[in-house]
């Protein structure tokens, strides 16, 4: 199938503000990017996030994160990757389907914490079949937050109705909220450096 046909790319080109051919442009790579990885995105909400995350990072001239369509690390594995992989100028990485315990968080976007050290902000696409229709569904969203939160990281829900409606939003919320936490770290690292 071509970018040009895939639904979830149709769905994300009624709210995007760039033109017609810088978002498929931008689509393009995202996709390009993912496919090479050999793995899918489990859901469409989860594939509309990443292209979202693919493209917004990709074009904002403010923000100095990577996506990285790397599938399935380890929370550690994800950490070490940004200490070698990003130098010092870079704000972080956002890493799809990383392992947190005994789950699997849809995003891990990590940010400076200092300037040798990231944290985390998970976040979550929940699709209406899987998330809070049932108490059982509820009690186990809330027990893998909790997990989440002991392990240190902060945790951001999207509904897929948030998600279908303007992805690039739910995505520009992420991005500004780790960077200014990278901001505050590195202004604070260099002011008792001072």
């Amino acid at each position: 199938m071509s970018v040009q046909d895939d639904p979830v790319i149709i769905q994300l080109s009624k709210s995007a503000s760039d033109t017609w051919f810088e978002f498929m442009q931008q689509c393009t790579w995202a996709v390009g990017s993912t496919q090479k990885s050999g793995h899918k995105y489990e859901s469409p909400i989860e594939y509309a996030m990443a292209l979202a995350f693919a493209a917004k990072l990709r074009t904002n001239p403010v923000c100095d994160f990577r996506y990285y369509p790397i599938f399935r690390l380890t929370a550690e594995e994800a950490h070490e990757y940004c200490v070698k992989a990003i130098d010092r100028h870079q704000d972080g990485g956002i890493f799809p389907q990383v392992v947190i315990g005994s789950y699997r968080a849809d995003f891990l976007m990590l940010h400076r914490a200092s300037l040798n050290t990231f944290a985390g902000i998970v976040v979550e696409c929940d699709g209406h079949d899987f998330h809070e229709r049932t108490k059982e569904q509820a009690t186990r969203d809330k027990s893998r937050d909790r997990e989440m939160q002991i392990a240190g990281y902060r945790v951001l829900r999207f509904t897929g109705s948030e998600i279908w409606r303007d992805a690039f939003k739910c995505a520009d919320q992420v991005v500004w909220m780790g960077m200014n936490s990278s901001h505050e770290a590195l202004d604070a690292a260099e002011g008792a450096a001072a």
